[in-house]
């Protein structure tokens, strides 16, 4: 949690009064050249209190509640009461699994090192008026990924059994992070330190790797059948895969991807994978038993839309996509095993470049792999959707439909027009005026008044449905147009929300117009 970390609880149980508190605890989180206790004892309460509130707001800002430090007071409770909060964490944590595996590493290492060298370094900006932030800022872009990846480990007990696979990916997602401990060393004049602390956790990770890499490729056919039973008590019930097909779909995996620890859980994740791909094919995907099992799936989004500041943050993303109902289980499986499982189940079209048993082992080709097929997914919709929509609209409005059809009273049409204009002035060649559409005026333009009624009602049944599904399509689109990392939770959002899509506007899976 914080730097000598024994040190501060020591420091917690003393009687001291807050302004004390506040002065020993700066002093023991400085480092070379130190803030001895009489230099912090020449700052008045003002300049005290914000420096600890800054400090305490960097280190407690990634928990689910933070907690106050408007005041010297404030800053020492808070202080005691996280010290005991981790102290009944790791108790609990630690006699879980102590009973798995007697060798791990230590599972906080991770997150006092990182934090370690953000926090104290930063300390040294803090004895100029305005620097605090900025150090804070530098520094937390380094520790974000590990800290985040910490405190989930420390709150979800059962998850211990998927930490190896999270963390692969964690450390795939966060290659280019890297370089931002380099930045913070930089500005607090470490680079030596850093380095060797960069070295430190990598070394650590690869331990974590290595050890809960604990997979196998046999698979258990009692297994399964428990999974496709739970299946009854969900929303995936109306689409339970057959027994027989499951069965195909795990014999056709390759390598290791039954969890020794937990095999019941990679059970799940097949068949709920195959569930879910059932039901965005449905005849009908925008029908009441279809909604119902992709919101099981993907989550509840009629009321939801993900804050733009956490765009930037993978490991951000993928709590906010957790916590608001996204199943856990779709993504259960390790890769490679998991994008070959999209393609047996039909969720995602065969590669011709690299079929289903010919997946990439390296993490880092698997996620450049999965940030492609990701582009081709919404490059694909996108077209497939123009098409179907200016096909409709001109079937019912005529051909110059978008004049008087627009959402936006007028101000989208225009903005259209000047999109066309200008790729004429560039000596490119013009397109139909709804190839100039943006991705978020979608909903607006189905689920207008007169548009709806007349036109897309019969496709989607209601608006809140296409709403939602353009709602949780956003954050991905936006990810992969901007080249960021793809998590195996995104793509299988974006994938199922648009093969329902375009089943729904008589696209078929195989890019043919449906009947």
């Amino acid at each position: 949690m914080m730097k000598d970390s024994a040190a501060i609880r020591k420091l917690s149980r003393e009687d001291l009064v807050p302004r004390e508190f506040a002065e020993r605890l700066l002093a023991l989180q400085s480092i070379e050249p130190k803030l001895t206790p009489e230099e912090i004892k020449n700052w008045d309460d003002a300049e005290l209190t914000a420096v600890v509130r800054a400090w305490w707001e960097e280190v407690d800002r990634l928990n689910s509640s933070p907690l106050p430090a408007e005041s010297l007071e404030a800053f020492q409770g808070s202080i005691r009461l996280r010290i005991a909060e981790q102290t009944e964490r790791m108790s609990v944590l630690s006699r879980d699994i102590s009973s798995m595996i007697p060798k791990i590493p230590e599972f906080n290492t991770a997150e006092r090192l990182a934090r370690e060298m953000a926090r104290t370094n930063s300390l040294l900006g803090l004895a100029g008026p305005h620097s605090a932030l900025e150090a804070f800022r530098q520094a937390e872009l380094a520790t974000r990924p590990l800290a985040a990846f910490a405190d989930r480990l420390r709150e979800e007990r059962r998850a211990f059994d998927i930490v190896g696979e999270q963390y692969r990916e964690m450390q795939a997602l966060a290659k280019a992070r890297w370089a931002g401990i380099e930045v913070a060393a930089g500005y607090a004049g470490i680079h030596a330190s850093a380095r060797a602390h960069a070295a430190e956790i990598e070394n650590m990770s690869r331990q974590i790797r290595d050890q809960l890499r604990m997979y196998e490729s046999p698979f258990d056919s009692l297994r399964i059948k428990d999974a496709l039973s739970a299946l009854n008590a969900t929303a995936y019930k109306s689409f339970a895969p057959a027994l027989v097909e499951i069965e195909s779909v795990a014999a056709a995996l390759k390598g290791p991807w039954v969890n020794k620890m937990y095999p019941e859980l990679s059970a799940s994740g097949v068949t709920h994978i195959a569930a879910l791909t059932a039901a965005a094919h449905a005849p009908a995907p925008f029908a009441v038993p279809a909604v119902a099992t992709i919101r099981e799936a993907l989550g509840d989004w009629r009321e939801l839309k993900m804050p733009w500041r956490l765009l930037p943050d993978a490991t951000l993303r993928e709590r906010f996509y957790l916590d608001h109902g996204f199943d856990r289980n779709l993504i259960q499986l390790p890769e490679p095993a998991f994008s070959q499982a999209l393609v047996r189940v039909g969720l995602v079209r065969p590669s011709p470049a690299a079929p289903a048993e010919e997946q990439p082992a390296d993490e880092e080709a698997i996620l450049e792999q999965r940030m492609s097929k990701a582009y081709a997914l919404f490059h694909r919709f996108e077209r497939k959707l123009r098409d179907f929509i200016d096909t409709q609209m001109s079937a019912k409005c005529g051909p110059d439909w978008e004049r008087h059809r627009c959402h936006g009273n007028g101000k989208i049409y225009q903005g259209w027009v000047a999109k066309r204009d200008a790729d004429i002035s560039n000596g490119l060649k013009p397109q139909k005026l709804i190839h100039y559409i943006d991705f978020r005026e979608y909903a607006d333009l189905i689920t207008k008044a007169d548009n709806w009624r007349e036109v897309f009602k019969d496709t989607f049944q209601r608006e809140e449905n296409v709403r939602e599904a353009f709602a949780r399509l956003g954050p991905v689109r936006v990810c992969t147009m901007h080249a960021r990392a793809i998590t195996k939770t995104e793509f299988t959002l974006a994938a199922a929300e648009i093969t329902r899509l375009l089943i729904a506007i008589g696209v078929s899976f195989d890019g043919e117009d449906m009947e």
